[in-house]
This record gives structure tokens, sequence and C-alpha cells, in this order.
């Protein structure tokens, strides 16, 4: 890995950190002032789901090795966008399909807004990985 491009891994490393904290943390606040219906382990769990897609996905963008530099970053972004949305789509069907008709909205704005804001995020690291050249 070429040196000039490690700060820029660190800073992801470090910014998923304190996303996942600020996601956590505005979940506990909103659930103690307005007490959510929404089950806490769907949080909990989506969560763990779209940072560990987060993270994959960012792997895939700015693997450097051989196989992968023959291929433009344009085709494994576009791999990694494919593989967030539908992991995350069959994630949310599968726990939407299972929970109770009353909590399927509430489940489906938090999944919607977690899920932006990590492919915000990730997203802006990966132009910035491409970008450090």
């Amino acid at each position: 890995m070429a040196d000039s491009k490690q700060p820029v891994k660190l800073r992801f490393y470090i910014g998923l950190f304190s996303l996942i904290a600020v996601s956590a943390a505005l979940y506990l606040a909103l659930d103690g002032m307005l007490s959510l219906t929404l089950a806490s382990w769907r949080f909990w769990l989506t969560l763990g789901v779209i940072s560990a897609l987060v993270l994959l996905s960012f792997r895939m963008t700015t693997r450097e090795d051989d196989e992968h530099k023959a291929r433009p970053f344009v085709n494994r972004f576009m791999g990694s966008v494919l593989l967030k949305l539908l992991g995350g789509m069959v994630f949310f069907i599968i726990l939407a399909w299972n929970a109770p008709k009353d909590q399927v909205l509430p489940f489906g704005i938090s999944f919607l807004g977690l899920y932006i804001s990590f492919a915000a995020f990730e997203s802006y690291h990966s132009m910035k990985w491409h970008g450090k050249k």
C-alpha cells in the first residue's frame, strides 16, 4: 500500500467508528425521549450489518493487488454499490417481513437513514482514496 494513502484509510476507520458511535448515541437519545416502539435488537443488528457492508465495500474499492489493478476504479466502485444495495435490500426485507405491522414503518425510516448516511460516508472516503495518486 502506498504511504500517501495510509492517512486516508486511517481516517476512514476512525470516521466509521465515530459514525457508528454517533448513530448509536442518537438512537439511544431518541429512544429515551420518544420511547420508540422499534425493537432495539433490530436497530443494533441493522447497525452491525450496514457497518459490515460499508467496511466490505470500502475494502473492495481500495484493494490494490495485481488482480484488482487491472479493473478500473469505477467498475470496483459500482460493484461495491451493487453489493451494498442488494445486501441491504435482502436484509431489510427479511427483518421487515418478520416485524409486527406497526414497527415496519419506523424500522424502514431508521434503516433508510442509516443506509444513506453510511453509504455517503463510504462513497466520500472511496473517492478520496481514488483521488490520492
